[in-house]
């Protein structure tokens, strides 16, 4: 790389191997003004001298922004002057692009059934006949409520335009219960016409609901006991 290059949104998936200046995405760069951006390598990488899992060499620097190589299929635990280096698990989790800010929706994507490019992450124009997952966040935090009877709780959605209403499964009683790191404690109610079956949830969890009781009223009403607790149609609790 000389000069003012920029590598954006690419990955490289194959093996390299030389003498020197070997790296999984870029051998060697030049200049400091060069910019690799949003991209990531996992192909074995080899070589004697200047060997990075994502840089072989970089003499001035470079800035490398939210990219990353696997340490495992590169055999690399190290890269020149920038990037992370991640588990074969981290590189195929979704949340690790998510959090790094990648289009996950219309750039970049994972096929639904995940066999496309191994698992990893791929750019969704050179795979125009997969289906990609719809790709949303959600993030449940520390709250209250009166007992309402209901399970529902309030979710920040990175797409609010999927989901109508978010309840934590069981748990409607006075008490406080901590959330869950498990999706399936979640019951999510899409809205309609929203295909389901096509989506990645990465939640976000921490701290607990706590559900307070609801204050009763007793109403001023006269009757004979009949062991109900209505007075002329109408409830004396409310």
């Amino acid at each position: 790389m000389s000069d003012l290059a920029t590598i954006k949104n690419s990955y490289a998936r194959g093996s390299v191997s030389g003498d020197r200046y070997v790296g999984g995405l870029v051998g060697h760069v030049e200049k400091a003004d060069a910019l690799i951006v949003n991209s990531y390598a996992t192909g074995a990488v080899s070589g004697n001298s200047g060997v990075g899992g994502l840089i072989g060499l970089a003499i001035f620097g470079a800035d490398i922004v939210n990219s990353f190589w696997d340490i495992e299929t590169t055999g690399r635990s190290t890269s020149a002057k920038g990037g992370t280096g991640l588990t074969t698990a981290q590189m195929k989790d979704t949340k690790t692009f998510f959090d790094a800010g990648w289009d996950l929706n219309t750039l970049w994507g994972r096929d639904t059934n995940n066999v496309q490019n191994n698992g990893y992450l791929d750019l969704r124009t050179l795979n125009s006949g997969f289906t990609f997952n719809t790709v949303f966040s959600l993030t449940v935090s520390d709250q209250s409520k009166v007992y309402d009877g209901t399970a529902n709780i309030t979710a920040t959605l990175s797409n609010a335009n999927v989901i109508d209403n978010v309840v934590f499964t069981g748990n409607k009683n006075v008490g406080t219960y901590a959330f869950s790191s498990t999706l399936g404690d979640y019951g999510l109610t899409y809205k309609a016409g929203f295909n389901s079956a096509n989506t990645e949830v990465l939640l976000y969890n921490s701290g607990s609901e706590t559900i307070t009781q609801k204050a009763l009223s007793l109403l001023s009403n006269n009757k004979v006991y009949d062991g109900t607790p209505t007075a002329n149609g109408k409830p004396l609790l409310v």
